[in-house]
C-alpha cells in the first residue's frame, strides 16, 4: 500500500547531498596517487585492465569499462570474483591493471581477488572508502574514495565517489582529453544536479511494481545502479538494459503504461537512446528520459552541455533524490531495507 510521504530527512537523501564535497576532496587527495599510478604503469605498458567488484561497485565498474575502453583504447574485462576466491585459477596477469572497487574493502572474495591478482603478476589498484582495509592492504596502490562514514544501507555518495575516481584515473592517463579540463567542475555540477527536481515523477513510479531502466555506453552502469536502488529501497522489480539489448527480447515485457527511466549522454549512443524513447512513447509506455533535448512531457531535467563522461554521474545524483521519495511514498525506509545490511561479505 502506498502511504503518505514522510517529511523527515533520510540518511540516504542527506548522504547523497554530501557527494559534491566528497568529490571535491577526492580530486585533491588522489592527485598524487593517480600520477604515481601513471608513472608505475604507463599506458604503453597496459595490455589489459580488469575490474573486480560487486553490487553498486560493479555498476561503477561498468561505467569505468566504457570510459576506459573509449578513452584509453585498452580492453577492459570484469573479473568474476569466484574465479579467484572459489576456483583458484592461475593465469598470466603480467602488464594487467587490476582495479578492485569496494566501499568497505572487507568482503572476503574481493580480498582474495586482490591477493590473487597480485600473485599472478597484476598491478593492483584499490578504490576503497577505508584505506587500511584488507583490500587496501593487498593493493599496490590505493585511491581512497573519501566518502567518509555512510550509515544508510543504500550506497549513494560512495557510488558517486567510485565514478569520479574512475574518471580521475582516466583523465590522468590522457591529459589531452577535454575530460581532464572538465573534471574540476564536477563538484559544482553535482550540487546543481542534486537540486534538479525529478521528484514530481516519483508518485507515478511509486504506484508501479515493475520498472525498466535504460542506458547505453557510459550511462549503462547508471541504469544498472538505478534499478538496484529501486529494488533495495522500494521493493520494486526493476531491471536495467542497454537501449540496444532491450530490443533483443526484453521488449516482450512492453505493455501500456509500463514505466521506463532512461539515461542519456551527448555521445555516439545518444541517437539510439532517444530513438528507443520515441518508439516506447509511440507504444504507450510511460517514458522518462534524462536528456536536455527530450520532449517536456518526458524530460527528467538535467544540466545542458555536460561532458559525456560527467553527465551520467550527475544524472545519478538527481535520481537518488527521486528514489528516496519513491521509497517514502511506498512506506519504506530507504536507510534500513529488509534482508540487507551495510557491509555484505561474500566468498
Amino acid at each position: 500500500m502506498i502511504g503518505d510521504p514522510s517529511q523527515r530527512k533520510t540518511l540516504m537523501s542527506q548522504e547523497a547531498m554530501q557527494a559534491p564535497d566528497v568529490v571535491a576532496c577526492q580530486l585533491k587527495v588522489n592527485k598524487a596517487p593517480v600520477e604515481d599510478l601513471v608513472r608505475q604503469m604507463p599506458l604503453s605498458r597496459l595490455r589489459l585492465i580488469m575490474t573486480c567488484a560487486r553490487g553498486s561497485s560493479d555498476h561503477a565498474a561498468s561505467y569505468g569499462k566504457y570510459l576506459m575502453e573509449t578513452r584509453l583504447g585498452v580492453p577492459v574485462s570484469s573479473a568474476p570474483p569466484s574465479i579467484a576466491s572459489l576456483y583458484e585459477v592461475s593465469m598470466d596477469l603480467k602488464d594487467v591493471l587490476f582495479i578492485v572497487i569496494s566501499q568497505s574493502g572487507k568482503s572476503p572474495d574481493l580480498v582474495a581477488n586482490a591477493r590473487w591478482a597480485k600473485k599472478n603478476g597484476a598491478f593492483v589498484v584499490a578504490l576503497v572508502n577505508v584505506e587500511d582495509s584488507p583490500v587496501g592492504q593487498e593493493a599496490d596502490l590505493v585511491m581512497p574514495l573519501m566518502a567518509g562514514e555512510e550509515k544508510s544501507v543504500a550506497a549513494t555518495k560512495s557510488f558517486i565517489a567510485s565514478l569520479s575516481a574512475l574518471a580521475q584515473l582516466v583523465a590522468a592517463y590522457r591529459q589531452d582529453l577535454p575530460l581532464f579540463e572538465a573534471l574540476p567542475a564536477l563538484p559544482d555540477l553535482l550540487a546543481q544536479s542534486a537540486e534538479m527536481d525529478w521528484r514530481g515523477v516519483a508518485p507515478l513510479l511509486a504506484a508501479n511494481n515493475d520498472i525498466l531502466t535504460i542506458g547505453r555506453g557510459l550511462s549503462y552502469g547508471i541504469a544498472q545502479e538505478a534499478a538496484l536502488k529501486l529494488k533495495e529501497t522500494s521493493a520494486i522489480h526493476a531491471e536495467a538494459f542497454s537501449s540496444a539489448e532491450v530490443r533483443h527480447g526484453p521488449l516482450g515485457l512492453l505493455r501500456e503504461n509500463l514505466p521506463f527511466v532512461i539515461f542519456s549522454q551527448n555521445d555516439a549512443c545518444r541517437a539510439d537512446i532517444k530513438g528507443l524513447a520515441t518508439y516506447l512513447t509511440g507504444e504507450n509506455a510511460r517514458t522518462f528520459i534524462a536528456d536536455p533535448d527530450a520532449p517536456e512531457c518526458q524530460r527528467l531535467p538535467v544540466l545542458d552541455d555536460l561532458h559525456p563522461a560527467l553527465a551520467p554521474i550527475c544524472s545519478i545524483a538527481s535520481f537518488y533524490q527521486m528514489a528516496n521519495r519513491i521509497a517514502l511514498l511506498r512506506g519504506h525506509d530507504p536507510d534500513q531495507p529488509p534482508h540487507l545490511k551495510k557491509v555484505t561479505e561474500t566468498i
